[in-house]
């Protein structure tokens, strides 16, 4: 894995990566948070993005087109 990581950028990124993961490690109550969060962050190649959207309904009359 790490033969293709280059001096320039794929050792930055990778410590990025790990120091990301070690926060959220700190900061989670449990394992099921601390995937939550790198979800969020970093999400898994090839997987669909999960969105939380925080909207209420508008309450419909009916009289609406």
């Amino acid at each position: 894995m790490s033969q293709g990581l280059t001096r320039n950028v794929g050792y930055p990124k990778l410590r990025e990566h790990l120091g990301a993961a070690i926060a959220f490690m700190k900061i989670s109550r449990n394992y099921l948070e601390f995937l939550e969060k790198m979800d969020a962050h970093y999400p898994r190649f090839g997987e669909q993005h999960r969105f939380d959207f925080d909207y209420e309904r508008d309450k419909d009359d009916g009289n609406s087109i």
